[in-house]
């Protein structure tokens, strides 16, 4: 597989933007096989599993290139059907354009099947240099195909995340890092944040704590502060200082009631203040205006259900009742 940097549990922030796409590959090499359905070629079969194997292409000039990925699509019994390069595309780059058919010769022919390379690009007019076809000789000429960010679906809703959790992601990815016009943009953010609730709402430890930390760190530092909440609102980390309210008040009434009992409020405050303060940064970003009186409503709001449920709501609702209605 290719080398990509680590931190933590998930990529550096010295390279997330480009191994971002690749991650997702590395989780689910399955997808590699949706992402060719997106680029328009045609799969047969519903029995084709993917592998992935070293990137590194050695021909036989003196020269080394490695691939972004690999992924070698094989059936149920272990024959090789396609191989497919994904490489991830970020600046206009024309060694890069004498390398791809290089890399597609190599590998069809030392694997005796069709060779296909991927190009994602996120930034559109990368992407619109990549397309463009080119002449390799008098007799071949090789169009890469690629992946623009206006080639991926919208994700209408988190069914749809959850059934299409690889594609969600890469979407997600697509969305933050290729910003369109200020009304657009409003509804690709709450495109990515439909995602990354239902990501945090699933039980699978790959959508909440890969895919979401990896959307995180790739958005501006605006709207990560909104993802960044609805982490903590999720129990991806309760915020220090809401915590720390929350804490507060459960000791005080504890006094009352026992410290253990206090401890155990506190820590369920804590839990619900931070899904207000999620909420009420959500309400702006939507821009519905709400007054003072609503907003201590929210604040002062204990029932974590009630407010995940409010919560569920912001993203879509077209008016600031609808989120509220009974």
């Amino acid at each position: 597989m290719a080398r990509f940097v680590r931190s933590g549990p998930f990529v550096s922030n010295v390279s997330l933007e480009h191994e971002a796409p690749l991650e997702v590959l590395r989780k689910e090499p399955g997808f590699v096989v949706e992402l060719l359905q997106l680029a328009g070629v045609p799969v047969h079969g519903d029995d084709l599993s993917a592998t992935s194997e070293d990137s590194e292409l050695t021909v036989a000039i003196p020269s080394s290139r490695r691939a972004d990925m690999v992924s070698i699509l094989v059936d149920r019994r272990r024959r090789t059907r396609r191989v497919v390069v994904v490489e991830v595309q970020r600046a206009r780059d024309e060694e890069k354009l004498r390398a791809w058919p290089l890399y597609v010769a190599h590998l069809a022919f030392e694997h005796e099947v069709p060779a296909t390379l991927i190009v994602i690009a996120f930034d559109r007019a990368v992407a619109r240099w990549a397309r463009l076809s080119r002449a390799v000789g008098p007799n071949m000429v090789f169009t890469p195909l690629v992946i623009a960010p206006d080639d991926l679906p919208e994700i209408r809703s988190g069914e749809e995340a959850l059934a299409h959790p690889a594609l969600a992601a890469l979407t997600a990815l697509a969305r933050l890092e290729a910003p369109r016009s200020p009304p657009h943009r409003a509804r690709d953010e709450q495109e990515v944040l439909r995602i990354c609730e239902a990501f945090l709402q699933s039980n699978d430890d790959l959508l909440r704590n890969t895919y979401v930390p990896m959307i995180h760190g790739t958005a501006s530092a605006a709207f990560r502060a909104t993802i960044h909440g609805l982490l903590e609102a999720y129990g991806m980390g309760i915020n220090e200082l809401l915590y720390s309210k929350g804490q507060a008040e459960g000791e005080a009434l504890g006094e009352a009631r026992g410290q253990a009992e206090g401890e155990a409020r506190g820590e369920a405050r804590g839990q619900a203040l931070g899904r207000a303060e999620v909420l009420l940064g959500l309400l702006r970003r939507r821009g519905f205006e709400f007054d003072h009186e609503l907003e201590q409503r929210v604040r002062k709001t204990t029932d974590v259900a009630a407010l995940d449920l409010w919560l569920a709501r912001v993203l879509d609702a077209p008016r600031l009742e609808d989120v509220f209605v009974s």
